[in-house]
């Protein structure tokens, strides 16, 4: 490994460090990221956050990977994914007392994390997860460990009662949010569950990204005043006096997949 756990710092529009690439241009590289940073190396497991009645920020878990990147002096591409799951409680609250908690019991207490290929196996353990009050009186938030559950909805109330109420068993995925709609009454709620994957901020249903999409990127060109970016390599260019500009030196492209032969014939 070139890098092992290096600490990256967000300024200008990239994440950077002072790590310098390695000197042969023609090996590839596999990458992966995760955040927020640790300073006890790349997380392996993670263990539920039980009390998140001060916010979700700290359960949360994302990660990137890209495999077969050749050493360039520009940014890496990288898509981020969150690992864990969302779930967001809306509240009907017709009790006639308010809420004072919102308890998602039988959630999986831990996983197993493999950030290179960023996937997630939850342990068969369950726990409780405290959530966040988002909006007062009307939405609670958590962050749960992915994978098939069976949960119990608990709900307290400042009259001292207790609601609570079993969930049908659903596969929750990595990296989706879960909507659960729930009506409160004096002695009982009823409950529904959307069994859609939605992005993380509310904006419609989105797809899950299929093995390798990160590398379907397109190839990315950008031009600039006296020369261009192609896939990551910078090339210079000359304007001539009839406006025309050209390329100033030849093109070192090399297909993705593909690999300098030691053979020139």
């Amino acid at each position: 490994a070139y890098a092992s756990n290096e600490c990256m710092t967000f300024g200008d529009g990239v994440f950077s460090s002072d790590l310098m690439w390695y000197a042969d241009a023609y090996s590839e590289a596999d990458v992966y990221a995760y955040y927020p940073y640790s300073e006890s190396g790349t997380p392996t497991s993670y263990f539920a956050k039980g009390d998140q009645t001060d916010g979700i920020a700290k359960a949360d878990l994302m990660a990137a990977s890209k495999k077969g990147v050749l050493p360039t002096p520009n940014a890496i591409t990288m898509v981020f994914k969150h690992l864990m799951t969302k779930i967001v409680i809306n509240v009907d609250n017709q009790s006639g007392a308010s809420v004072e908690a919102v308890e998602l019991t039988g959630t999986p207490a831990a996983a197993d994390i493999d950030v290179a290929e960023l996937t997630v196996t939850a342990s068969e353990e369950a726990v409780a997860v405290k959530a966040y009050e988002a909006a007062a009186g009307q939405t609670w938030k958590a962050i749960i460990v992915p994978g098939t559950v069976k949960m119990e909805l608990a709900v307290s109330l400042s009259s001292g009662k207790k609601i609570t109420q079993p969930l049908a068993e659903m596969t929750l995925k990595s990296g989706g949010q879960y909507t659960i709609n729930v009506r409160l009454l004096q002695d009982n709620m009823t409950v529904s569950a959307s069994g859609e994957i939605e992005n993380w901020t509310d904006e419609g249903e989105i797809e899950f990204e299929g093995e390798g999409s990160t590398e379907e990127l397109p190839v990315e060109f950008t031009e600039y005043e006296g020369y261009f970016v192609y896939d990551g390599v910078e090339y210079k260019t000359v304007t001539l006096a009839d406006g025309n500009t050209w390329m100033a030196e030849n093109l070192r492209f090399i297909p993705r997949g593909k690999t300098v032969s030691s053979n020139p014939a």
